[in-house]
C-alpha cells in the first residue's frame, strides 16, 4: 500500500511540475504573466521540491532525491529560458518599432500635430501597421499622444509596458 501512495505522490508532483513548465511557458508566449493561485502553486511547488531535495540528502534516500533534484533543475533552467525569450522578444518588438517611429516623425513634421492612433500613419506614411514580436502571434503598438510629444508602447510580459518616449528618445519600461 505505501508503494501505491508513493508512486500516486510522484504522479501527481510530476503533473504539477509538467503544469507549471506549460503555464509558465503560455505566460511567456502570450505576454501575460500567470499570476494568483497558479503563480502561488508555481512558486510552492518549487519551494517543496526544494525541501524534498534536501531532506532526501539529508537521510541518505539518493534516489528520490535525485529525481526531485532533476525536476527541480528542470524548473529552473525553464524559467531562465522564458525570460530569455521574453527579453530577445522585447529587443526585437524595440527594433521593429523604428521605421514607425520615423513615420511618426514624418507625419508630426508634415502635420504640425502626432496621430491620434497608429491607423493614421497607413497608408501615407506606414504601408502596414507592424505588429510586435511579443507572443507567438504578435500585440499591437499603441501610441500615448501628449502636447509636445508622444509614446509609442507596447505590452511585456505581466502588467508591464515597454514604451518610446519621443522627449528623451530612449525606451523604458513601465510598470
Amino acid at each position: 500500500m505505501k508503494a501505491s501512495r508513493r508512486s500516486f505522490a510522484k504522479v501527481i508532483a510530476t503533473l504539477l511540475v509538467l503544469g507549471g513548465l506549460v503555464a509558465l511557458q503560455l505566460s511567456t508566449f502570450f505576454g501575460y504573466v500567470v499570476i494568483g493561485l497558479l503563480g502561488l502553486t508555481i512558486l510552492g511547488l518549487l519551494i517543496g521540491l526544494f525541501v524534498a531535495l534536501v531532506y532526501g540528502a539529508m537521510k541518505r534516500r539518493w534516489k528520490p532525491a535525485l529525481d526531485i533534484g532533476v525536476k527541480l533543475v528542470v524548473c529552473l533552467t525553464s524559467i531562465f529560458i522564458v525570460q530569455f525569450i521574453s527579453y530577445r522578444q522585447q529587443a526585437d518588438s524595440m527594433a521593429s518599432a523604428q521605421p514607425m517611429i520615423a513615420a511618426v516623425e514624418r507625419f508630426h513634421s508634415e502635420t504640425g500635430k502626432y496621430p491620434e492612433s497608429i491607423a493614421d500613419l497607413i497608408p501615407t506614411f506606414l504601408q502596414s501597421i507592424p505588429r510586435t514580436s511579443m507572443g507567438l502571434n504578435g500585440t499591437d503598438y499603441d501610441i500615448w499622444v501628449y502636447p509636445d510629444g508622444y509614446r509609442l508602447v507596447f505590452p511585456l510580459q505581466g502588467w508591464n509596458m515597454c514604451s518610446y518616449d519621443s522627449r528623451s528618445k530612449q525606451w523604458e519600461v513601465l510598470d
